[in-house]
């Protein structure tokens, strides 16, 4: 008897506190934006964006670009600023761990410019006017033009996946270029 009362006294009390109620699952994580299979020139493109634009993305940047990848600053940066001509691979992976540890929520824009593409089935050449924006994470919340300019990219295409092998910066203005916003983070 004394256990049934026992029985009866622990359901009446977890019974007025839910908990055996049954409850709202919680949304799952937001996911990274990657684009794993880059079959199209465009989701390179996509993913250089992403690696600036999301911290996590970094430990992928490496991987957007060929072996023997090699990076051309603008000539006018290489003169006015006595930056090297050239870096590879290692160097971009090396810049992009010091640029996420010295700017947050940095926002990169690409837009075609009136140069056309030319894509092929195995190589392309793309393009593009680029805008960089950030904030520091020493001074403050103001958004900060970081860099802009155009770029002239080259594409390959290996085991059915595009590659970055060859990028060329250019200047546009008075704001620095990707190359002196690299060269300045590495």
């Amino acid at each position: 008897m004394r256990n049934i009362v026992l029985v009866l006294l622990v359901t009446l009390l977890l019974s007025g506190c839910d908990l055996f109620q049954v409850r709202e699952s919680e949304p799952p994580a937001a996911q990274i934006p990657w684009i794993d299979f880059t079959t199209e020139c465009d989701s390179v493109l996509v993913n250089l964006e992403y690696c600036y634009e999301y911290t996590q993305n970094a430990v992928h940047y490496s991987g957007i670009f060929t072996s023997d990848y090699v990076f051309h600053f603008a000539p006018q940066d290489v003169s006015d600023y006595s930056i090297e001509q050239t870096w590879t691979r290692v160097q971009e992976q090396d810049m992009i761990q010091v640029l996420h540890n010295r700017y947050k929520d940095m926002q990169v824009t690409l837009e075609k410019t009136d140069a056309q593409d030319q894509i092929e089935s195995t190589q392309a050449k793309v393009y593009r006017q680029y805008q960089i924006t950030g904030i520091s994470r020493n001074q403050g919340k103001e958004r900060l033009a970081l860099a802009t300019g155009n770029m002239e990219l080259h594409l390959i295409k290996e085991n059915g996946y595009w590659f970055i092998s060859k990028w060329y910066d250019y200047r546009s203005g008075s704001v620095p270029t990707w190359g002196k916003l690299k060269y300045e983070n590495h």
